[in-house]
């Protein structure tokens, strides 16, 4: 089983990472670039990684790929994943990236940068 949490970081991040902790369990956020825009919102994901959470690529906002070009998508993608990067040191060292679009929409040309 996995637990997986979408548009983090939100103002309800500290509470829940409390909770997990006291449960001892694990969970992937899934990061949306922009909502990262306060330090202290930077440092409850940093908080995350140090817990032993994962996080992963929602892009940089919670809007659908839908009708996005595969250059603005790539764009949009790589954004986020520099800060994700920027948060989590072995972020680009992983074998595997866990990556969810906002929506759950992909088509064929956004496909590249994924690779």
């Amino acid at each position: 089983i996995a637990l997986t949490i979408d548009d983090a970081p939100s103002d309800l991040l500290g509470p829940v990472l409390d909770a997990l902790k006291a449960c001892g369990v694990k969970a992937t956020f899934f990061v949306i670039a922009d909502f990262c825009s306060t330090y202290a919102r930077r440092q409850l994901l940093e908080r995350a990684v140090r817990e032993g959470h994962e996080l992963g690529n929602h892009m940089c906002d919670d809007v659908s790929c839908y009708g996005m070009t595969g250059e603005a998508f790539e764009k949009d993608f790589l954004r986020c994943d520099d800060l994700l990067a920027r948060l989590d040191p072995t972020w680009r060292r992983r074998k595997w990236r866990w990556f969810r679009p906002p929506r759950g929409y992909l088509n064929e040309e956004m496909l590249d940068p994924l690779n």
